[in-house]
């Protein structure tokens, strides 16, 4: 992708992983095997976004535990198979051995999560309503995430640290209750 100032930029750079924030589950030390007991599950979607104009779109990847709501794996890039598979290179080890993952229909993530805990789902089974609704909220609070808006990202690395703020706030909040 090229700005206007001819500078090259690659989206595959401005990924970012949850690796360094621990969800309810790893700061208890579950083990996997009882994490199979609780039978987790995922939900995962992506959300379309824009850097500088709307011609130079970036998508963003999200994955939240259905159960606590906490955001669990995240990244932000193109909407590809290779960005499926850094999402899921995102999400905290256990998850990816264990938990169930329900998406919708995106040819991207049947190729990436393992056949065994992927299920893909219409919006109208209601099995992803609430990442569906983690993206309205994402829209409401980060205001450079609304699709007509004034208030926009001139630089891919501001858009990933308000993105980023907004998510270590969410699950800090979540983690009060």
């Amino acid at each position: 992708m090229r700005w206007r100032s001819g500078a090259s930029v690659d989206s595959s750079d401005y990924g970012f992983s949850m690796s360094n924030f621990q969800p309810f589950e790893a700061r208890n030390k579950l083990t996997c095997r009882f994490f199979l007991f609780l039978k987790r599950s995922i939900e995962c979607d992506e959300m379309w976004s824009f850097v500088f104009s709307k011609t130079y779109k970036f998508y963003i990847w999200l994955a939240i535990d259905r159960d606590t709501r906490e955001i669990i794996g995240c990244y932000v890039g193109d909407r590809s198979r290779q960005s499926a598979r850094k999402l899921w290179a995102s999400l905290p080890g256990v998850y990816r051995q264990c938990a169930v993952a329900y998406t919708d229909f995106w040819q991207a993530y049947r190729k990436v999560i393992p056949s065994k805990r992927h299920r893909a789902v219409g919006k109208d089974t209601g099995q992803t309503n609430h990442i569906e609704r983690l993206n309205n909220t994402f829209r409401q609070r980060v205001s450079r995430l609304v699709r007509k808006s004034l208030s926009f990202s001139k630089k891919l690395d501001n858009h990933v640290g308000a993105i980023w703020y907004f998510i270590h706030d969410y699950n800090a909040q979540l983690a009060k209750h």
